[in-house]
């Protein structure tokens, strides 16, 4: 459910951004949600973490994370110029500005902006999120395997740290800084999960705390971890995770209700992944701000409209994604079944 309301925060978050809407009410909802969305994320698969051998969570993580930003990338060369040659009927610019984003997705740039030898680069969409669990995931596998436990919250700790100095010196490539602030959020899920804290009933203090924590955040503190912004340092940092932390339990507490709309946010949780992909490219290849300059007169109008074009895309893109990737297990299944029978 957490995944599902997240994945619906980022859509209306990123449409929004066309369109002057007269709806405070939408802003506030998507600050209060926002903040705590991406240290959530990372939250829940600190929460599924397991410790295992290297070579085998490397495997993993290529067919899980790798992969997938890969075919988005190559999705993003073949559709990105296409697109941009149909809106401007210009192939130049159409390539000049294929090169810059492209080269945002190979660097691995979750900011526009950054300068790659003068070229000065666009953004590699939400599947920044994918590098960043790729390097979380890996550092904090290293670090539980390898560190006993008293050491292993100064470690972590420090590993965090490297994230804020990577963006003091500037350095951005890969999402690296996003992956060290990741280790953190990641290994407070790990901590979660190993106490049961999300199965205890009777934690009213300690939601209060959290409570007073996510209200200073949301009233004073700016997050973006993508950009790796945070207004106030360390102490955004925190306040992002134990806010997180808040939203998950409103989540459990939600997740009591049964009925259609609470399957349906649950479905989109399931396929995350897939939407993130499929999301990613639409987001980078189709020019949306061109579609919201025809609703300029008519700003509310238009956002409802672009909100469902985007996510009729974006149930095809995964039920499409979803047919491919039960063919391939099916495929290998069978030829394991043929190897073991031979």
């Amino acid at each position: 459910m957490a995944k599902g309301v997240g994945m619906l925060c980022i859509i209306v978050g990123h449409t929004m951004h066309h369109y002057n809407l007269p709806i405070m009410g939408l802003y506030i909802m998507i600050r209060i949600l926002g903040i705590s969305m991406m240290p959530m994320f990372f939250l829940i698969s600190g929460i599924g973490i397991r410790k295992m051998n290297e070579k085998k969570l490397l495997k993993k993580m290529k067919k899980e994370l790798l992969y997938p930003y890969l075919y988005v990338t190559i999705s993003v060369i073949i559709l990105f110029p296409l697109f941009n040659y149909l809106a401007f009927h210009w192939w130049p610019g159409a390539i000049s500005e294929t090169v810059r984003t492209v080269l945002a997705y190979v660097m691995g740039s979750a900011e526009s902006g950054k300068r790659f030898f003068g070229i000065e680069l666009y953004e590699c969409s939400v599947v920044w999120f994918f590098l960043a669990l790729f390097w979380g995931n890996g550092i904090l596998n290293l670090i539980l395997e390898k560190v006993k436990e008293k050491y292993q919250f100064l470690i972590v700790f420090l590993c965090v740290m490297l994230g804020f100095g990577c963006v003091i010196t500037d350095f951005w490539y890969l999402c690296i800084p996003q992956g060290c602030f990741a280790v953190g959020y990641i290994y407070l899920g790990y901590r979660i999960k190993k106490s049961n804290w999300l199965e205890k009933k009777y934690v009213l203090g300690q939601m209060f705390f959290l409570l007073v924590i996510a209200l200073f955040e949301i009233i004073w503190g700016e997050v973006n971890l993508a950009y790796s912004v945070f207004k106030w340092g360390i102490i955004d940092y925190l306040g992002a995770g134990l806010t997180g932390l808040f939203m998950l339990r409103i989540y459990l507490w939600f997740n009591r209700f049964e009925g259609g709309f609470s399957e349906v946010i649950c479905k989109i949780g399931r396929y995350t992944y897939y939407a993130m992909c499929v999301h990613s490219v639409e987001m980078t290849c189709i020019p949306w701000y061109l579609f919201a300059e025809r609703f300029e007169n008519h700003p509310c109008f238009g956002f409802v409209l672009e909100i469902f074009l985007r996510s009729c895309i974006l149930i095809i893109g995964c039920i499409i994604i979803s047919k491919i990737s039960r063919y391939i297990r099916k495929k290998r299944r069978k030829e394991i079944c043929l190897k073991k029978n031979f």
